[in-house]
């Protein structure tokens, strides 16, 4: 049996990063439950060196340095043993990242046996740095979500949602416009809801028929899904995303999320869905202009038929290939 030690991302806080929960804490977890792995999990891999495989998340932790990058790689490849590399965003380009996170990430992305991605587009930008990346695309772990299988909301007024972090500000500004003009044209018989996203006031201040959700006693990923499933009970989900160097790697975690919750959803023409959501199937892909925005909204919002075809295959489509109980097997597959 294999001995696996992960570390995953930790913020500034010391808070494990959700992420960190999709892509290795939960599937794992569920490998080792099913007796393929042994499994230890800890911040430093001091007191660890009987692990054959060492799995590094992201950047690693807040101060997390090239000379802690290069103790690890030394550390593990010395003892013979294997090093794992996982990273979900084209972190390189963030601005937001420290210069010495940087570094290190590209030090173990570097020396690592294997660079595991989520996305095709993240590993052809990765591939100059190593000649063997894998790529693993997202799952959801069903138990968080199971009390919303087959549920779904007809409201009077119809809600139009979208949830995100802080870092998706910009990607409203852009349907702000469009979003606007929908909810003054068909007001009083629609609303918004955002969870997140929104940090200015400003921002949503000139929007009718707006409400702002705070994510009241949430405090790590599985109270965040609690709450969602309690809470969020939309008929049409939004995710514009605009295109940069940074975006163009993003996996399609936002229609996993709105699939899950049983919400048809509206989605921006983007690398990170074009290939997994089927147009007027299991969503709608939409071009990056307000005319095309407004279009795809006034559409949804007439057209009960769609709304209910789309959600119910999204639905469907996510409970039969997006499920982490059936794709952790996956992980257990590089490791061997």
């Amino acid at each position: 049996m294999i001995n696996v030690h992960i570390i995953g991302e930790r913020g500034v806080e010391g808070n494990l990063c959700d992420v960190a929960y999709i892509r290795l804490y939960i599937p794992f977890q569920l490998l080792a439950l099913d007796n393929h792995i042994n499994l230890s999990i800890g911040q430093t891999y001091v007191g660890y060196e009987s692990s054959d495989v060492f799995i590094v998340h992201r950047t690693w932790y807040a101060w997390a340095d090239i000379f802690a990058a290069e103790h690890l790689v030394h550390m593990v490849h010395s003892m013979g043993k294997k090093l794992i590399y996982d990273v979900d965003d084209n972190l390189f380009n963030v601005p937001g990242i420290a210069f010495l996170n940087k570094v290190s990430m590209y030090f173990l992305s570097k020396h690592a046996d294997v660079v595991v991605v989520s996305t095709p587009e993240l590993k052809k930008r990765m591939e100059r740095l190593n000649n063997n990346i894998q790529v693993i695309p997202n799952y959801l772990d069903s138990r968080l979500f199971e009390g919303r299988r087959g549920v779904f909301r007809d409201n009077n007024p119809i809600v139009i949602g979208y949830m995100g972090t802080f870092t998706h500000q910009r990607d409203f500004q852009m349907i702000k416009l469009p979003l606007m003009r929908v909810l003054q044209k068909y007001k009083p018989s629609i609303c918004c809801e955002i969870v997140g996203a929104i940090t200015d006031a400003n921002t949503v201040r000139s929007i009718p028929s707006i409400r702002i959700r705070a994510l009241s006693g949430v405090t790590d990923y599985f109270s965040y899904w609690n709450w969602m499933c309690k809470n969020c009970f939309w008929d049409i989900a939004i995710a514009p995303l605009k295109y940069d160097d940074f975006t163009c790697c993003k996996s399609d975690i936002k229609y996993l999320d709105y699939s899950a919750l049983g919400i048809a959803g509206i989605y921006s023409n983007h690398p990170a869905y074009k290939d997994t959501i089927k147009h007027r199937e299991t969503g709608l892909l939409v071009e990056n202009n307000c005319d095309s925005w407004q279009e795809a909204l006034e559409e949804m919002i007439k057209n009960v038929s769609l709304r209910n075809t789309i959600r119910t295959n999204a639905h469907d489509e996510l409970w039969k290939n997006r499920l982490m109980q059936d794709n952790a097997i996956r992980w257990l597959q590089i490791l061997e």
